[in-house]
């Protein structure tokens, strides 16, 4: 800059213009190349500051992912993470991790059904159900809900009298008309017959009500919980249980969940059933009615309402012969559960009279093979072991139920 204003003031002492022509030139030159300087280094600038920037965000996120990586704090717990994802993470916890969730909800609502159970009032009306009973007429509660604390208030209602009572829970997977008759001897005094059918036994338990009705007269009442029960559905079952609710000292209290069992009941047996109709909508959760099973002992977790009742088909298709021999294949599974030698158990079955030789006893096990109630296996040794794949309780039980 200093020499272009040494040249301007040489040019005013020699008043030449053609060489003011010349300045212009080189001062818009050096103008254009300084302008070009000044940008290329705010260019410069600019570069290194986003330099700077890049190399700085890299540096924090480094430095926190290596503090994440050292913490022990879990991001559920801390909350870093969204409430919708933490929602799904947490969706993936089995029901027993969320069972302290669960004993809250359900605190909550058993507070809230025993207030409405109060509004409900049906303790008022136990008189009147209790008079109706003794004029010759069974009841039965129906509506959404269950009824189960209704039914047990009253049979705690009936504790005031002392009569002969009994409460049956036809939910239960293994409650069996059997049962029914020979709980009704237990309750009586009486010990029940040992050996019969249902059809046999129902007629020497309406026999022995007959009998002690003649000497004293007295009521006996009948409590059972879902009537429509997995066992209790049949027919001829529903005939069973009808005639015992005919006898004349006998009353019948009864729930109902399920109304299209009503349409399988003949005629006779609605006859014979003689119910009032009572209605009982409490909305209450049906917790005791479905947790039963998990609260058996014999039951596997494996075991379904399906599988029981397969089983029970299959026992009914069967000879006698075939059921004993089952039996007695249960009863050693129980303490043997990894099996028994063939040769050992056709010993046992040839003892109690059930077969004369091997061929026979592989016969009888064909049906209880192919529905994969046993299975053949190699010992150790290399000789043929039969290992029952059904739980040999319920098969026990559902062999004697039908004894």
């Amino acid at each position: 800059m200093a020499g272009m204003i040494k040249k301007i003031q040489k040019l005013k002492e020699s008043q030449d213009p053609s060489a003011f022509e010349d300045i212009d030139k080189d001062s818009s030159l050096e103008y254009e190349s300084e302008d070009n300087k000044s940008n290329a280094e705010e260019e410069n600038e600019e570069e290194e500051l986003v330099e700077e920037m890049n190399q700085a965000s890299l540096k924090s996120f480094q430095n926190q992912k290596i503090e994440l990586s050292k913490s022990s704090i879990n991001p559920l717990e801390s909350g870093e993470i969204p409430d919708y994802i933490a929602a799904n993470v947490e969706a993936r916890s089995s029901l027993a991790n969320l069972q302290f969730k669960l004993d809250p909800l359900r605190a909550k609502d058993d507070s809230i059904h025993s207030t409405s159970y109060n509004e409900l009032g049906f303790e008022k009306e136990f008189d009147y159900w209790k008079e109706t009973l003794l004029q010759g007429f069974n009841l039965l509660l129906y509506g959404p809900g269950s009824k189960l604390e209704v039914l047990e208030t009253f049979y705690e209602y009936l504790e005031n009298d002392d009569p002969p009572r009994m409460i049956i829970k036809a939910y239960h997977p293994l409650m069996t008309i059997r049962k029914v008759l020979e709980g009704i001897w237990e309750n009586l005094g009486k010990d029940p017959p040992m050996s019969g059918k249902p059809e046999t036994l129902v007629t020497k338990t309406l026999n022995l009500l007959t009998e002690i009705s003649k000497v004293s007269p007295f009521h006996f009442f009948i409590i059972i919980h879902n009537i429509e029960g997995q066992n209790f559905t049949l027919t001829e079952t529903q005939d069973i249980l009808s005639r015992i609710a005919n006898h004349p000292a006998v009353h019948l209290v009864a729930s109902l969940d399920n109304p299209y069992l009503l349409f399988r009941w003949s005629i006779d047996t609605n006859i014979r059933y003689n119910f009032i109709y009572i209605p009982a909508t409490t909305f209450y959760p049906y917790t005791e009615e479905l947790s039963v099973v998990e609260n058996l002992p014999i039951f596997h977790k494996s075991t379904t309402f399906a599988q029981i009742r397969g089983t029970k088909y299959v026992l009914q298709s069967m000879t006698r012969i075939q059921r004993d021999i089952l039996l007695q294949l249960a009863n050693i599974h129980v303490t043997q559960p990894k099996g028994i030698l063939f040769s050992e158990f056709y010993k046992i079955c040839e003892d109690e009279i059930l077969v004369t030789n091997q061929k026979q006893l592989k016969d009888f096990l064909i049906e209880a093979r192919d529905h994969q109630m046993i299975v053949y296996k190699n010992s150790q040794s290399g000789e043929s072991m039969i290992v029952m794949k059904t739980d040999p309780n319920i098969l026990i039980e559902l062999i004697n139920e039908d004894s």
